[in-house]
């Protein structure tokens, strides 16, 4: 974990309130037990307050195109999303489940522009790094 996910798991934990689990790995393999699909997002992210389920994608690059675009992909999106539900099936099967785009400020918008032509604003929220360090900031003694 880098200093980014770091900051970003402390804002999750100690100022939002939320049960984070980091670095969740989700591999797929075949009946030889070769790897065929794998991902690993930052965190997935629990709120029992507001009832719902994120995960959660911290990119600091500035070409957030080039690190995002095929987590936005339906398949991508699906194969986790039946993955993290699978893992919390017992415990919060009715949360509803959305994805958290943390980036740099300067990527905000090419981010909410891949959204908007993906039809995903409704399942997601975006976050700028910057403001969170702002929030941290503010909140620290």
């Amino acid at each position: 974990m880098d200093f980014y996910e770091e900051l970003v798991m402390f804002y999750l934990t100690a100022i939002r309130g939320l049960l984070v689990r980091p670095q969740v790995p989700i591999v797929l393999t075949d009946q030889d037990g070769k790897v065929t699909w794998e991902a690993y997002p930052d965190f997935w992210a629990v709120d029992f307050e507001k009832k719902q389920i994120a995960v959660v994608e911290v990119s600091k690059n500035w070409k957030v195109a080039k690190n995002i675009q095929h987590k936005l992909s339906a398949d991508y999106r699906t194969t986790v999303e039946k993955h993290v539900r699978q893992m919390l099936k017992d415990e919060l099967p009715q949360f509803p489940l959305h994805w958290h785009f943390i980036v740099r400020v300067q990527a905000m918008d090419t981010l909410k522009g891949l959204l908007e032509k993906e039809a995903l604003v409704q399942i997601t929220e975006v976050t700028s790094i910057e403001s969170i360090f702002e929030i941290v900031r503010k909140t620290m003694p």
